[in-house]
């Protein structure tokens, strides 16, 4: 079936304007598939492959390691893997001393990601945690440290660290999100956030102020200008944006509800450009498209309705190609 016939068919089934626009999928039972909008065209690669997090699409590799269009995700707190589709090979890098990460990024090359510190050290008055800014190939040869840092919280009484929720991508650096709660009483709940440039210097952090709901990245996808977009805290109906800066409320870029509703999304991606960007909801299945421009901000400008993949699966997140 040619392209054009399955936009004029899935046009007629679903009352849309189709985008023209290509999309790789990939399934919980490891199938990496081509879409056009919500149409599945073609299985692409699959595998048995662990469950995953935080997954991270390597459009094109410049240092040459990884074949386009290969995937980075983590498989637990404590573990990173990198999928080369076209090879169908498996990259895994583990951290030391038990550092928990939450995925990771490509820029120029390199994979990017921050690890943490598991548990805290120090006394009253002046905990401290360690991060650590980690560069790699995208085969996860080459391993290295960049730089560290030693977080101060200058706090009465002593943390518990959640297993970090959010890496956020900016183009010039990372930012990690985690929340902590007091092991003494579990009455006081807050998120901090950290950053770094991709160089390894200067490193920022919110202190222990009220930041609002942030952007919660589930999974990772892209960047477009100074601004980083994704969806808010779960369950939200909007395309979010937040600055590159620690301090910054996230606010909707796409206004809520309506005919963009969903029960949830599950991922969002930026086209090439950095021009336009996609929600995808697992639970309807449902996926929204629309400027990805704080100058260019309203209305979506399409929605589509996703089918099955060639083995009756459904996705699980979708990036644009």
């Amino acid at each position: 079936m040619t392209t054009t016939t399955l936009r004029r068919k899935k046009d007629h089934m679903y009352g849309v304007i189709p985008s023209g626009s290509d999309y790789l999928a990939l399934s919980a039972a490891g199938a990496v598939s081509l879409y056009i909008d919500g149409t599945f065209v073609s299985l692409v690669r699959s595998r048995a492959i662990a469950p995953l997090s935080s997954p991270h699409l390597i459009r094109t590799d410049s240092g040459g390691k990884v074949g386009d269009n290969s995937l980075v995700y983590a498989t637990s707190e404590t573990a990173l893997e990198v999928w080369d589709v076209a090879a169908d090979t498996l990259y895994t890098h583990t951290p030391t001393s038990s550092y928990q990460l939450v995925g990771a990024v490509y820029s120029s090359g390199k994979l990017y990601w921050i690890e943490c510190e598991p548990t805290q050290h120090g006394s009253v008055g002046a905990w401290k945690t360690w991060y650590r800014l980690m560069q790699a190939n995208c085969d996860l040869t080459g391993v290295t440290e960049v730089s560290t840092h030693e977080l101060v919280h200058y706090l009465g009484f002593s943390v518990d660290w959640g297993v970090p929720l959010t890496l956020l991508a900016t183009p010039t650096g990372l930012m990690i999100e985690r929340i902590w709660d007091d092991n003494i009483s579990h009455e006081n709940t807050w998120p901090i956030r950290i950053r770094v440039d991709f160089d390894g210097s200067p490193w920022t952090d919110s202190g222990w102020a009220n930041i609002g709901s942030g952007i919660y990245f589930n999974p990772l996808y892209g960047v477009y200008d100074s601004f980083a977009l994704g969806t808010l805290i779960p369950g939200s109906t909007s395309l979010g944006y937040d600055t590159d800066d620690v301090l910054t409320v996230a606010a909707d870029l796409w206004s809520a509800g309506g005919a963009w509703n969903a029960a949830g999304f599950s991922n969002a991606s930026t086209s090439p450009d950095g021009t336009e960007a996609a929600l995808y909801s697992a639970p309807d299945p449902k996926l929204v498209r629309g400027p990805a421009s704080v100058v260019v901000s309203g209305e979506p400008t399409s929605s589509f309705v996703v089918g099955i993949d060639g083995d009756g699966n459904l996705p699980i997140c979708m990036w644009i190609l």
